[in-house]
């Protein structure tokens, strides 16, 4: 209805904003009644951007050399992205929802937002609720002239702790090699739409039957698949992440309300988190 081809998703930020100028709806009195884009204010979409434009998220190999002292937020790319985003708020192109990541998923699915940038684990839910076609596409790249680079997996992880008696943590251990059996890991995928953690989930008739009736599940996973591992893409290996992302959001958060240039708010956010790391590294002994 807007003009814009389907099957031609935005690859950069540009593009988000050149299809939100027209994907954005008003009424007759001005107010804006369908944005073109929206997202949660979430410090890993932060760290997504700045892989898929092959940058460092923390210094020292992005902590993979040796252990990280410093983020990399006011660094070239993370400033672009927050001053892109903060310009889209300000011109009525895209919805501050805050940092709720359910308040954007539903400003997609009720018809508020027009492009939403998610995690893949959104995916099944989007398909259950939403009253429209639902197109996917490739996370988009901050500069639409960067050749490398790519998505971060992320996710939580599962472990087993040693203090549980010996026939708990076996219990345990049965049900993590319960989980990933392909079948599981098919169920897993088809019903999320998370990665499976083994490839020959892909290969089960029940995930094959899946996508192709909905290939929007084939989208993360193909993306996965064309990039190429380096330390950007590996990610910021770091002691204190959540301490960090929580950061990247005040920053995030600061710009978009006007409160801070992105600039400053990022070297606000640099500032703030050092304290964290420093006090990590030094309870680990790492130099």
């Amino acid at each position: 209805a807007a003009g814009l081809d389907p099957n031609k998703p935005p690859t950069s930020l540009d593009e988000i904003r050149t299809m939100s100028q027209k994907l954005t709806k008003r009424d007759a009195n001005g107010n804006v009644t369908q944005y073109g884009f929206s997202a949660a204010i979430y410090g890993w979409f932060l760290e997504q951007w700045t892989a898929r434009n092959d940058q460092q998220f923390c210094n020292n190999g992005n902590g993979r050399d040796k252990n990280a002292t410093k983020m990399n937020f006011g660094q070239p790319t993370e400033v672009q992205v927050v001053d892109w985003w903060s310009k889209m708020v300000a011109d009525g192109l895209a919805l501050n929802t805050g940092r709720s990541t359910g308040d954007a998923q539903k400003a997609l699915i009720a018809g508020r937002a027009a492009i939403i940038v998610e995690s893949t684990g959104a995916l099944r839910g989007f398909t259950n609720q939403v009253k429209f076609q639902l197109g996917t596409g490739f996370w988009p790249k901050v500069d639409a002239n960067t050749a490398a680079g790519g998505p971060i997996i992320g996710g939580a992880s599962l472990w087993i702790g040693n203090s549980k008696p010996a026939y708990v943590q076996n219990a345990a251990w049965q049900f993590v090699k319960f989980l990933e059996q392909p079948d599981s890991m098919s169920y897993w995928h088809t019903h999320t739409g998370y990665f499976p953690t083994d490839k020959k989930a892909l290969e089960q008739a029940d995930d094959q039957a899946w996508v192709a009736q909905y290939p929007q599940f084939t989208t993360a996973i193909t993306q996965l698949q064309q990039t190429k591992v380096d330390k950007a893409t590996q990610g910021c290996l770091l002691g204190v992440m959540p301490q960090a992302r929580q950061a990247a959001e005040n920053a995030i958060e600061a710009a978009l309300t006007k409160k801070s240039s992105p600039k400053q708010a990022l070297d606000d956010a640099t500032a703030a988190v050092q304290p964290a790391i420093d006090q990590y590294n030094q309870s680990v002994g790492a130099k």
